[in-house]
């Protein structure tokens, strides 16, 4: 048996470019993304997947190393030629710059500025105000389509818990959240509106969550596959 054939690939999260003029494939923080042009036919994209074994298999190995103990999270952010992260589905190119002259002018477009001091702390508080402001609002979108209440929504820089909801209806979310997948996201926040009926994990519970979300058991896999990046700090 090859050395390949031992490593477990995850899913490929499939993405839909308007832009793109070819496929590509990428792996960060641990997934596989497909960018795929939007004339790309069905077939094309399966023979490219298929043609594409090798190189994953080789390149899967790599990235999934863990890094070192010693690694400080500045230094990994310093000596990238070329990182990009993605924030509820989006990516965002990270570049490191010297100067800003103001806090407004770290974002542009798809690029996030970050001073060469303290990049780490920088990224991480950057994906924390973004995540305070978009995870409500993708919450509240998926309570509305699937007629959940709830009383409230915080998101904080958690250690632990994903997410949690208290007997008033209150949601806490972990803005770490950004950093998933869009389905995975969903189903976390899924999960705690799905807290809002059942306040335990019976089997009523689990019924509701799969109602919303039927994927639901590998949203679960790919969470515990989850890694955080070095850079995001606690």
């Amino acid at each position: 048996m090859t050395i390949e054939s031992k490593i477990l690939l995850p899913s490929i999260i499939r993405r839909i470019h308007p832009r793109a003029k070819r496929l590509r494939l990428r792996i960060v923080q641990g997934q596989i993304f497909l960018t795929i042009p939007p004339d790309a036919k069905i077939r094309e994209i399966e023979q490219f997947i298929q043609h594409s074994q090798a190189w994953l298999h080789q390149n899967y190995m790599i990235a999934d190393q863990p890094p070192s103990e010693t690694t400080h999270a500045d230094d990994f952010l310093i000596d990238q030629n070329s990182l990009s992260i993605f924030i509820i589905n989006k990516e965002y190119k990270v570049k490191l710059v010297d100067k800003i002259k103001d806090w407004k002018e770290n974002y542009i477009e798809n690029e996030i500025l970050i001073k060469n001091n303290q990049p780490a702390k920088q990224l991480t508080a950057w994906v924390l105000t973004k995540s305070k402001r978009e995870l409500p609002k993708r919450l509240a979108k998926l309570a509305a389509k699937h007629d959940f209440s709830y009383q409230k929504c915080s998101v904080r820089h958690a250690k632990t818990r994903w997410g949690s909801c208290n007997q008033q209806g209150s949601i806490s979310l972990n803005a770490g959240l950004a950093l998933l997948d869009q389905e995975t996201l969903d189903y976390v926040l899924l999960h705690e509106l799905c807290h809002t009926r059942h306040m335990n994990h019976s089997s009523q519970f689990w019924a509701e969550v799969e109602k919303v979300c039927p994927s639901y058991q590998a949203q679960r896999k790919l969470l515990q596959q989850f890694r955080w990046p070095i850079w995001w700090r606690y």
